[in-house]
């Protein structure tokens, strides 16, 4: 008997404890506290018309123990080219989603854009809404889009020039042929996707300016995909490539950002770079076999290889260079400037003369050799360095008392990418007048001009 008293006890207290708790998933409705956004917006980058972008998400979560309802999710524009996947189910609008006490609702956003047949970029927005019975919260959506040149034919047709109305799309490789010119104008920007190359067989002008460079980069610039190395090939110049230009451009996220293989018996030059940015090459920055190349106030920072490398012979000088090999995402077994006068080349060996001239050019980083010289044939190997600083042990064969070696070039900051030479650094007034007459950034050089592409 007193065993039943104590059961009728404990079921009428258990009883009590269901009636007075309210399961988890029993809707709130008296003043719950509001969900919450992982993201207050979702911004996309530069959107062109015609392609689907990358998908972006967000969580609701719902910070109450008990469940809410969601009345409805809904975009503020009924033509929006936004679109909205709930739960991995795209909508136009969602009604009655019940969340959980605790839980979260995933919520991803993509876009496609129509062509506007416009030069100037256009702002799209708007906004997802939820109705949560009192309030309206809502995430704002922005993204910027622009029409753009699709180049999707594999050789281009005879002299063309690009110019910076419209951005330019390369799907995969395309040619410039043998006799023909491809002019690129100031302010142009060329976006590849994997694998996609410019090849050049005939000649390339791309001609910008301080305010105004031609950019050449990988198709996707959001978030991390912009310092990201390898998104494209780069540009390739072949055959009997003369009197390319690079002025004013700056290329990133290419494989090998400038590969040259143009062998002649001559020393004219096949390619000049100048005033030119080189950053984030999965491999090389420029890489030349059997060329005849001429670099001048160019950067090159950021490679996984080489930085410059000039192989299997050929003439290659480097004026007023900066090469700072301390990318940290990219470890290199190999110094940042190379030349070999013999390379095997897909399977054949390459070997002629060579001749490299540098001056006033900075060549550092993280290796304690940073300058490697390979000579294996009986070709001619003839070098000229005067007026650099090299991060090199000593080495006879660019003995020079004007070289100054393993000496900290002092640049104001490498981890902000900033190379200018600061006021104690031994690259002021070091180095010997070259006739250029200005810097990477414009600023005049004097008749004592510093070493590197940046005057103090």
């Amino acid at each position: 008997m007193r065993f039943l008293g104590k059961y009728i006890c404990l079921l009428i207290l258990l009883t009590l404890c269901i009636v007075s708790c309210k399961p988890q998933d029993e809707i709130l409705t008296d003043n719950p506290k509001p969900v919450t956004f992982s993201e207050d917006a979702i911004v996309f980058d530069t959107v062109f018309t015609a392609l689907t972008t990358t998908t972006e998400y967000f969580f609701v979560r719902n910070p109450n123990k008990n469940a809410v309802l969601i009345k409805s999710v809904h975009l503020g524009n009924p033509a929006s080219p936004y679109s909205v996947i709930i739960s991995g189910r795209p909508i136009t609008s969602a009604k009655n989603i019940e969340l959980r006490g605790g839980d979260s609702l995933l919520v991803m956003v993509k876009m496609d854009i129509p062509s506007k047949d416009s030069s100037k970029a256009f702002v799209l927005y708007d906004s997802l809404m939820f109705d949560m019975q009192d309030t309206m919260p809502n995430i704002k959506l922005l993204a910027w889009g622009q029409d753009a040149v699709f180049v999707k034919e594999k050789q281009l047709s005879c002299n063309q020039t690009w110019t910076a109305e419209k951005p330019y799309i390369l799907f995969d490789s395309v040619i410039v042929s043998e006799n023909c010119q491809l002019t690129i104008e100031k302010g142009a920007k060329i976006y590849a996707y994997n694998n996609a190359a410019l090849v050049v067989n005939g000649t390339l002008k791309a001609n910008g300016t301080i305010s105004e460079p031609i950019q050449f980069m990988g198709f996707r610039q959001d978030g991390d995909y912009r310092e990201a190395s390898g998104l494209w090939t780069g540009l390739s110049f072949r055959g009997s490539n003369k009197g390319s230009l690079l002025n004013f451009v700056q290329i990133r996220n290419a494989t090998n950002a400038i590969f040259i293989d143009s062998p002649d018996t001559d020393s004219e030059t096949d390619v000049t770079i100048q005033n030119t940015i080189i950053q984030y090459a999965r491999q090389s920055g420029i890489l030349g076999i059997e060329s005849d190349i001429h670099a001048i106030n160019t950067r090159i920072t950021q490679c996984g290889e080489f930085y410059f490398a000039g192989l299997g012979g050929g003439n290659y000088r480097l004026w007023h260079c900066t090469l700072v090999g301390t990318y940290y995402l990219l470890q290199r077994e190999n110094g940042a400037l190379l030349f070999s006068d013999y390379v095997k080349f897909n399977s054949v060996d390459r070997e002629n003369n060579l001749f490299c001239e540098v001056k006033n050019t900075v060549v550092w980083g993280t290796l304690a050799n940073e300058v490697d010289f390979v000579q294996n044939t009986n070709y001619t190997f003839t070098q000229n360095f005067s007026h650099n600083l090299l991060k090199t042990p000593a080495n006879a064969l660019i003995y020079n008392a004007t070289n100054l070696l393993s000496i900290d070039p002092d640049f104001t900051s490498i981890t902000q990418l900033n190379f200018l030479p600061q006021e104690a650094s031994p690259l002021v007034d070091a180095g010997e007048n070259l006739g250029v007459t200005s810097d990477l950034k414009g600023k005049p050089r004097d008749s004592k001009p510093d070493i590197g592409a940046y005057e103090k």
